[in-house]
């Protein structure tokens, strides 16, 4: 059926970069939830959120700088979408994205609760490629995400969704210790 797909984007002090962020997904057409989450930020972030006109954006204003994972956590606890899409305030969506990530996780078989979608990284006078795929709940049990990059011998940022079910009940989480 239908994916129902969140697009979550936590932000501290970034606002250029978050405006340039926003613009690439909601050129995507499609009827899923932009949940951006202001961590603290005390620059013109909220202007910029407020100044979209998209129903499709739902902001939510962190009390102070909590830190990126509890942004996400925040944002995954309010959605009431089947998968998240995890972006960061300085990415971009390529076009046709959304619908890259929908096809791909409409084709996954059961069980499958995680998948990573590949990245251009633009750095200065070059960009690469990185990105993998995960079975099942596998990537909760690495202890960290450079772990993970080094024993799947990966390289590059990649772009992670999850089915919203894992973390319900708070079962897994971001953990908020760390802010990276």
């Amino acid at each position: 059926g239908m994916i129902n797909l969140a697009i979550i984007i936590p932000t501290y002090n970034r606002a250029p970069l978050l405006k340039r962020c926003i613009e690439s997904v909601i050129k995507e057409g499609g009827d899923f939830e932009i949940i951006v989450v202001n961590d603290g930020s005390v620059d013109d972030t909220e202007k910029v959120i407020n100044n979209f006109d998209d129903r499709r954006i739902v902001y939510i204003k962190q009390p102070s700088n909590l830190g990126v994972n509890s942004a996400r956590n925040r944002a995954i606890a309010t959605t009431v979408k089947d998968w998240v899409f995890c972006l960061d305030d300085d990415d971009e969506l390529m076009p046709g994205s959304i619908r890259v990530i929908t096809e791909r996780i409409s084709q996954m078989p059961s069980g499958y609760n995680v998948a990573y979608f590949n990245s251009k990284i633009v750095r200065d006078d070059h960009s690469f490629t990185g990105g993998f795929q995960f079975v099942s709940e596998e990537v909760f049990f690495d202890p960290s995400y450079s772990d993970t990059m080094l024993k799947f011998n990966l390289r590059g940022d990649c772009k992670p969704a999850f089915r919203t079910s894992l973390f319900a009940g708070g079962v897994y989480n971001f953990p908020e210790t760390v802010n990276g």
